[in-house]
This record gives structure tokens, C-alpha cells and sequence, in this order.
């Protein structure tokens, strides 16, 4: 920017929008065909094949392993880089941004329907999660009414 001079050729054409990977080699972009695209940044050769189709927005995660697309019918998906596959449920409506926190564990979506909070990723203690959500663990009724075939267990702290 200092220069005000471009640095090699344009990436595709008829981009929308664009993210930068982590480590700075790939940008993720979308364009008039409405799928996202990965570009390495040093040849500038797409990576792939295109994501989706009717994605709007783009956003890479913080290890550089996924791609969140923000689609027009309003939903969010997430891909695996590695092989392409959706991952999870679609998330979020009428949304025209994507964005990971730092740490990739939540995903947020934002249009004229407000925006939203996703947590994408389990959380680091997962018997310490169910507990807090279940409040606890379960009687020895409780466990004798709906695992009667195990011996009685105290799972939560």
C-alpha cells in the first residue's frame, strides 16, 4: 500500500468478497458465479474445485483448516478444506457476513436479521460440558429407570 503498486496479476474476476488464510498463502474469494474459491497466493492458481453455490461471503478459520461461507438463502455452512465436505448442520438466516473469533471455536453471522453467535467446535472438557448442562449426574432411580442393564454409575462430579 505504501507504493500504490499492484502486485501481479488480478485473482479470477467479478470478485465479491475475500479472506486471507492464517499463514498468508491462500485468500479464499467469491465472484459472479456465486461459489467461493480458494487462490494460492504466490502463483496466483486456484486451489480446487469451488465451494458451494450461492455463497455470498467467506471467511477462514484461525488454523486454516475451514471455510465458512455465508450463502444468499441466508445460511452459513462450513467446509473441511482437505475434502471439501460440508461440516455440521447450516447455521444462521438472512445473513450477508461470516467471521471466526480467534481461537475458531465460534462462528459469527451477521445481516439484517441481527447477527449471531455459533460455537463450531466441542468444548475442551466434554464430560465437563454435558454436566453443567445436565446439572449433575443422574440418581440411582434415574439410572435404574433408564439403564437399568448398567450398574449404578455417578458419571458428574
Amino acid at each position: 500500500m505504501a507504493t500504490n503498486a499492484q502486485i501481479g496479476a488480478p485473482f479470477g474476476s467479478d470478485v465479491g468478497t475475500v479472506a486471507f488464510s492464517p499463514n498468508g498463502k491462500t485468500l479464499a474469494t467469491t465472484g459472479n458465479d456465486l461459489t467461493a474459491r480458494l487462490w494460492d497466493l504466490a502463483t496466483h492458481a486456484q486451489i480446487g474445485a469451488p465451494f458451494g453455490g450461492g455463497v455470498g461471503a467467506v471467511a477462514l478459520s484461525p488454523d486454516g483448516k475451514t471455510l465458512a461461507t455465508g450463502d444468499l438463502d441466508g445460511t452459513a455452512q462450513l467446509w473441511d478444506l482437505a475434502t471439501h465436505a460440508h461440516i455440521g448442520p447450516p447455521r444462521g438466516k438472512e445473513l450477508s457476513a461470516v467471521a471466526f473469533s480467534p481461537d475458531g471455536r465460534t462462528l459469527v453471522t451477521a445481516g439484517p436479521g441481527g447477527t449471531q453467535l455459533w460455537v463450531i467446535s466441542p468444548p475442551a472438557n466434554l464430560l465437563d460440558a454435558v454436566c453443567a448442562i445436565a446439572g449433575g449426574s443422574l440418581t440411582r432411580q434415574e439410572w435404574s429407570t433408564y439403564i437399568p442393564s448398567e450398574p449404578f454409575l455417578r458419571v458428574c462430579p
